[in-house]
């Protein structure tokens, strides 16, 4: 696996419903750059969850940019479809979470706010994952944005290795064995209150 530094303050990128790995790498602070270049098949606009078949991507779909470098900051979300049809699914595979009522509404009103642009329903998605008790902050940082070659840590891309997570009883556990990785939408419907709690443990994973 490739070794990833989880530290207490990073500049990483604003991912939707991040991944526990994205959330212990900004433990307390976060530093976003919204001038930073958007990249495609990245986690900025898609999520994982597990859903009776196993793992589910969900993608909020963007206006493409005919091949020119856009800035995060400007990405345009495109269409409304997709909100109703990500509830529907948040909803069959996680209504029998332990903590599904508490959180739901709030997270279904996040989907469902008409934002414009990737970079206000990201950070409302933030927003939604820190009502389990997780003290984090968001800082933007506007300075120019400039791009490594091959800078994996900071592309976030799916299919990206990271440490495997401490297991936590999921909703389909008697389907599947524990998957790693997924959005905090899966811990937080899980473990609600004690997700900060798990994220401690995750920040204490070795990378291997």
């Amino acid at each position: 696996m490739t070794e990833q530094t989880m530290s207490s303050s990073s500049t990483i990128p604003l991912c939707l419903f991040p991944s526990a790995h994205w959330l212990a790498m900004g433990h307390e602070t976060v530093c976003i750059n919204p001038n930073e270049v958007y990249l495609k098949q990245t986690f900025r606009n898609r999520y994982d969850i597990l859903g009776v078949n196993g793992k589910l991507s969900l993608t909020v779909p963007v206006e493409g940019q005919k091949g020119i470098k856009t800035a995060f900051k400007d990405i345009r979300i495109s269409g409304a479809s997709w909100r109703k049809q990500h509830i529907s699914t948040l909803r069959s595979s996680y209504g029998r979470a332990a903590y599904f009522e508490h959180y739901f509404e709030k997270l279904e009103a996040c989907i469902l706010k008409p934002h414009s642009h990737l970079l206000d329903l990201n950070m409302e998605a933030i927003e939604w994952v820190k009502l389990c008790g997780l003290p984090i902050q968001v800082t933007l940082i506007d300075e120019p944005w400039e791009y490594q070659e091959g800078d994996k840590t900071y592309l976030w891309e799916p299919h990206q290795s990271w440490p495997i997570l401490p297991s936590y009883p999921q909703v389909f556990s008697d389907r599947h064995p524990f998957m790693s990785g997924l959005s905090a939408i899966d811990i937080i419907m899980n473990k609600g209150p004690r997700t900060p709690e798990y994220l401690l443990q995750v920040s204490n994973t070795p990378a291997v």
